[in-house]
């Protein structure tokens, strides 16, 4: 079983790599190599590896596949430490179109991630949204508080106005009064 095991994990390495590196002349062996990583338990520990490039190349492998089964296990590197693993991590979400879980997203998460999930935000025309929008523009993160104004223009929705006329006026970030200008 053991041995089972190890296999298993290079098999996924191997696939993971290939993934990552496919190209358009590969087209047809790509498709089988992720049938071969998609069959494999999604208790993948290609996103736990160590390696932080091998973790984004998975989640970016779930992604392109639209895997929805894996977002339990992909909900994790929202905080992962290497900032390719947590923008992977944003852009599978984002994916998946499910505003509430990119709001939950919100809270609690790395800046970075914070800030990426407001990026994505504003395309969404779910209700939930702008309210989750306009408190980050209270948001601690200067980058943050940039994505939700910058979000919250892109939207158009008139009744960000006043939230955005404060941060013009009070917010010390010239990049935040600049994106709540536009």
């Amino acid at each position: 079983h053991d041995r089972l095991r190890h296999l298993s994990l290079l098999l996924r390495r191997i696939a993971v790599d290939f993934i990552g590196r496919s190209a358009i002349s590969m087209q047809r062996d790509l498709y089988m190599w992720k049938l071969l990583l998609l069959a494999i338990p999604l208790q993948d520990p290609a996103l736990a590896d160590r390696d932080p490039y091998r973790r984004a190349a998975a989640v970016e492998a779930l992604r392109q596949n639209r895997t929805a089964g894996a977002t339990p296990a992909v909900l994790p590197l929202l905080a992962d430490p290497h900032p390719r693993c947590r923008a992977r991590a944003v852009s599978f979400l984002a994916d998946l179109g499910d505003p509430p879980l990119l709001l939950r997203a919100l809270r609690g998460a790395a800046p970075l991630v914070r800030a990426g999930v407001c990026r994505t935000l504003a395309e969404s025309e779910t209700p939930d949204v702008l309210p989750a929008l306009l408190d980050r523009l209270a948001d601690p993160s200067p980058e943050v508080r940039r994505e939700a104004a910058r979000a919250l223009g892109r939207r158009g929705d008139r009744s960000a106005g006043k939230r955005l006329a404060d941060a013009v006026r009070k917010d010390g970030d010239p990049l935040v009064r600049a994106y709540a200008l536009e």
